[in-house]
């Protein structure tokens, strides 16, 4: 076994690189000691890494990530990490406590309740919609996605997502 020890501030951290039977030592590698020390992960977790920081097809956030944690890795400090990426220590934090905790589906994997919350909700605007096909139908127009959606007041990209979502409940034809 090699061990390679970290200074942080007072403390002294031991980290285990390679393989080693004891479950002391897959501690150490998973989840270090000392804030600042080096963080230890296996090489796959690291080629990932690598993979997603140059990708071209990933997204910002995920390459921020990818690039937080490879400094960390490399053993550079939080502030280093930060300072380079232009991020806040805090957000270096997190991504080591996430990635810690999670692994690296917790790193790429967005928490649930992200995002702005939907205004109105499938069961209420399929009804309207529905009826509002009927309308249309009977009266002998044109239906289209863009005039149910000027009728009922909601945007026609928010109605194309609805009718997405719902498997073409609101009008199963183009939109």
């Amino acid at each position: 076994m090699i061990v390679e020890v970290h200074e942080s501030r007072d403390e002294l951290t031991e980290v285990a690189a390679g393989a080693d039977s004891s479950a002391a030592a897959d501690d150490r590698i998973q989840r270090p000691r000392a804030r600042g020390s080096k963080l230890a992960m296996p090489a796959e977790d690291l080629e990932q890494l690598r993979r997603h920081s140059r990708s071209p097809a990933s997204s910002y956030r995920v390459v921020l990530r990818s690039r937080i944690l490879l400094g960390l890795a490399a053993g550079q400090s939080e502030r280093a990490v930060a300072r380079r990426e232009r991020v806040t220590r805090a957000t270096v934090r997190r991504w080591r406590q996430r990635y810690l905790g999670a692994g690296l589906v917790g790193v790429f994997r967005d928490r649930a309740g992200r995002g702005r919350p939907p205004r109105a909700s499938a069961a209420l605007l399929v009804p309207r919609a529905q009826a509002m096909v009927a309308v249309l139908c009977a009266r002998g127009e044109r239906v289209s996605l863009r005039r149910i959606a000027r009728a009922l007041g909601v945007s026609y990209p928010a109605l194309q997502r609805l009718n997405a979502r719902t498997s073409g409940a609101v009008w199963p034809g183009r939109g």
